[in-house]
């Protein structure tokens, strides 16, 4: 299934020989799913029927769709609240039997009472099968425009995770020296101290501390996570080695790709905090911009 952005746009209408319908999508990032409806009154009962209908097609994003209905004549009928004109002429026998007056209720008096009439407007069956029809058309349109407004976003996307690779590859090829480094420094700056107090040192045992310090700041493991979650992305994107079963559904594709990019970044930091070397640091900056950039394009994707 193709990459989606949860920005889109489509339209699309249908004209009879008295009557048009109108029908217009918009939609834009949303954490879940917010699809509204806006119908003409009359035919707001046509809401879980289309509804129903969009529920395969739309998956995540804030949702509008407005339908106008032009030219269509609608049939309505006048209906009396008769339990309540039965309510008022009973009350009015009563009261005229307990005091001896005479009242009378004349048609006039029962209409002008509130609540006593109702004008229903009845909707027509060949109206409402247009504004499906025209529905289901603005749909194909607007899922067609999600889908060309996530491959504008790809090659941007694809180039930030190179730029990533890049980096990984970076740090990768400096982790090394940068260790040996780290190990000669603490040794030099161990032995300074001593010649400064006059104390003398077992060299093996400086060699040991030296090794275990330089140790703890081994970035092997979070390496193997960056290349996992970067490569776990590429998939998500269609772009990597193997396609996973995640394309095929793209309900959970961009939630997906916004968990694996926070655990890039939280590598990322890891490595940043552990080791003070200045080319690792600078190419872990580089990173996390790229990093960035990908969250908030992720961030518009089903």
């Amino acid at each position: 299934m193709p990459l989606k952005s949860m920005t889109g746009f489509g339209q699309a209408s249908r004209t009879e020989e008295t009557f048009s319908v109108f029908c217009e999508i918009r939609s834009w990032n949303y954490r879940g799913l917010d699809l509204q409806f806006r119908l003409p009154e009359t035919y707001n009962a046509l809401e879980p029927i289309l509804r129903s209908e969009f529920a395969p097609v739309v998956e995540r994003g804030k949702v509008i769709v407005g339908v106008r209905l032009t030219g269509a004549s609608v049939e309505s009928r006048i209906v009396i609240n008769e339990p309540l004109a039965r309510a008022l002429s009973e009350t009015t026998r009563r009261i005229a039997e307990e005091t001896g007056a005479t009242f009378t209720l004349s048609p006039r008096d029962l209409v002008s009472l509130p609540e006593m009439l109702d004008v229903i407007d009845s909707a027509s069956d060949a109206v409402a099968e247009l504004i499906r029809h025209t529905a289901r058309k603005a749909l194909e349109v607007w899922d067609q425009s999600r889908i060309c407004e996530a491959a504008r976003l790809l090659p941007d996307m694809n180039r930030n995770l190179e730029i990533l690779g890049e980096v990984i590859e970076v740090i990768r090829g400096r982790a090394p020296d940068a260790r040996e480094e780290r190990r000669a420094k603490l040794i030099q700056t161990l032995r300074e101290i001593a010649q400064d107090h006059t104390v003398s040192l077992d060299e093996q045992r400086l060699e040991f501390e030296a090794a275990q310090m330089a140790e703890r700041a081994d970035i092997n493991e979070e390496l193997v996570r960056l290349d996992s979650h970067s490569i776990a992305v590429k998939n998500l994107l269609g772009a990597g080695p193997t396609k996973t079963s995640d394309t095929s559904s793209s309900s959970a594709r961009g939630q997906k790709m916004l968990f694996l990019l926070q655990e890039l970044l939280r590598e990322m930091n890891t490595i940043g905090s552990k080791v003070g070397d200045l080319e690792i640091v600078q190419a872990v900056v580089r990173g996390k911009t790229a990093i960035d950039r990908l969250k908030e394009m992720a961030a518009n994707i089903v």
